[in-house]
């Protein structure tokens, strides 16, 4: 039957602990009889000191007798009143150390009756001391009884003293030996262990160790690359299992080495595959990147162009608040004309029908006309700054134009409304035409009316004419005035829905910027994007460049 490895460490295993076991007991076999020994030892020193005790105690007793019969005092009793009852607790005391002794018990019955009757002398000479007096108690005491029995005593204590001694001898004989017997037995057993377990362990081992390096010659052979190399199996145990096993590793690795040479050349040709597209990849991202920086360029010049554009259209905005003030302005001047024109015809009435009356009414007349020429001069000014006007607002149509055609697609709405402010400037500026050419005929019949009425003087006739005349012109004054008034308020109109329109361009503007904002945003990731591409498809190339080597 062929043991396992386990089995042959069990069995050597089993046999040192029965070794151990055998020491074991041996040794506390040993010990015990030295403990035995060493009790007895023990107690025949307990037993000698207790035999000496008695007879001290009896001499104690002794010693209080006498004392109390020479003197009568009771102090002198204490010795004899403490030896009592000390004395039967050392005979107990010797009964039960000396139990196992037959000799010692026999010794014990005959001093215990003795030590009885020396007591019980001693409590009758006491007891003549204190009745008869110190003569009767010395003729008790001359008797020589006590003397008889103390000497009995002793006697028969020193035998069982002498009996405890060759106890004592003999014990420590027995101890000395069994001390000795306990300090061979493990060294003995020891030995005899030690041997064993070296024998034993040099048969286990040589038998284990044997087959494994059987094992560990094959296996350097087996990894070394050897795959046809078998490793001999012997016995059924574990080195058997282990050898089988390391041949049939030998046979699939010999089967997956075939494998893997395959899978090797399929690897290579994916890999050549692979390394094409990467570098497919790489020019691409490169273009990819190249597109996304120009695009980046051009995104960021649009960006600046439309920060400008927002900028000038803050101006014409600005500008155009500006002149829908003075629009408004220039409506309520050309109210208070008409007005003006209005008072003056009513003067002109009271004029034509009051003409007769007198030639201070003629003088007021030519007073009135001549604030009517002040009127004029200030309508003449206003006209003058819508003029102005006008051509600032078609400068700034201008400029919106021209702006509108750098922004591109995003500026076409704002194109449209520059050509609509471009066009309203236009019409401003023909309506002041008019106007101003109306003002140099109202200018020049104001003159008129001037001269008539400083030659009112010379004949009513002429100044009635005049007077006509001047109705009439300010009856055509007030028409005109009207359509000045008309006129700007058109101007004023003009210039909200103008200052509105630039605000929407400038709104519109603000959202083109945020849009390229964004947009400019977006490219910078898709620049980042690229480049991160165009990193990966490099190091992927020199990836694939470098792992046929490292296959290699």
């Amino acid at each position: 039957m062929q043991l396992t490895i386990g089995r042959r460490i069990g069995v050597l295993v089993f046999t040192l602990l029965v070794i151990l076991g055998v020491s074991g007991g041996m040794s506390y076999r040993s010990l015990s009889g030295v403990v035995d020994t060493t009790r007895m030892r023990k107690q025949s020193f307990e037993t000698t000191h207790q035999l000496d005790a008695v007879l001290a105690e009896l001499v104690n007793a002794e010693t209080g007798q006498r004392g109390f019969i020479i003197t009568g005092t009771e102090s002198y009793l204490q010795p004899y009143k403490q030896a009592v009852p000390a004395l039967d607790g050392i005979l107990l005391s010797l009964r039960t150390l000396t139990g196992a002794d037959p000799e010692m018990q026999r010794q014990l019955d005959r001093v215990e009756p003795l030590v009885s009757a020396r007591l019980t002398e001693l409590a009758d000479t006491i007891a003549v001391r204190r009745e008869r007096g110190f003569e009767a108690a010395q003729a008790t005491l001359l008797t020589d009884q006590g003397k008889t029995t103390m000497d009995a005593i002793r006697q028969l204590l020193t035998e069982m003293s002498d009996h405890e001694e060759r106890l004592l001898d003999e014990r420590s004989g027995r101890a000395d030996a069994s001390i000795a017997l306990a300090q061979t037995t493990p060294i003995i057993v020891s030995v005899v262990a030690l041997v064993v377990g070296i024998l034993a362990s040099y048969v286990v081992a040589r038998s284990i160790t044997r087959p494994l390096s059987e094992l560990l010659a094959g296996t350097v052979l087996i990894g070394a690359g050897d795959l046809d190399h078998r490793i001999e199996v012997r016995g059924r145990d574990e080195t058997a299992d282990l050898g089988q096993a390391f041949n049939g590793m030998a046979l699939r690795l010999k089967a997956v080495g075939a494998r893997l040479q395959a899978q090797a050349a399929q690897r290579e040709k994916v890999l050549l595959a692979v390394t094409e597209t990467a570098q497919q990849l790489a020019a691409a991202s490169q273009e990819l990147l190249a597109g996304a920086t120009q695009q980046a360029a051009g995104m960021q010049e649009q960006a600046a162009a439309v920060a400008e554009t927002v900028t000038v259209v803050d101006e014409v905005a600005h500008t155009a608040t500006q002149a829908a003030d003075r629009a408004k302005f220039v409506a309520t001047s050309a109210r208070r004309s008409e007005e003006v024109a209005l008072a003056g015809k009513r003067a002109v009435d009271d004029t034509v029908g009051a003409i007769n009356l007198a030639k201070g009414q003629a003088d007021s007349v030519a007073g009135n006309i001549a604030s009517l020429a002040g009127q004029t001069q200030a309508i003449g000014e206003i006209v003058a700054l819508i003029t102005d006007i006008a051509e600032q607002t078609n400068l700034l149509a201008l400029n919106a134009a021209i702006e509108a055609s750098r922004a591109g697609e995003h500026g076409r709405g704002f194109s449209v409304v520059a050509t609509e402010v471009k066009s309203l400037a236009e019409e401003s500026k023909q309506a002041t035409r008019r106007v101003r050419q109306i003002l140099g005929d109202i200018q020049k019949m104001a003159n008129t009316a001037v001269l008539s009425t400083e030659e009112g003087a010379r004949g009513m006739t002429t100044a009635t004419r005049q007077a006509d005349t001047a109705g009439q012109t300010i009856d055509s004054l007030g028409g005109v005035i009207a359509e000045v008034a008309e006129a700007a308020s058109q101007i004023a109109a003009s210039a909200g829905q103008q200052a509105t329109g630039l605000t929407q361009i400038h709104q519109a503007m603000r959202d083109i910027k945020h849009v390229s904002s964004q947009n400019l945003a977006a490219t910078h990731q898709a620049q980042r994007a690229a480049s991160d591409l165009a990193a990966l498809g490099t190091s992927l190339k020199a990836l694939l460049a470098a792992s046929p080597q490292a296959d290699g």
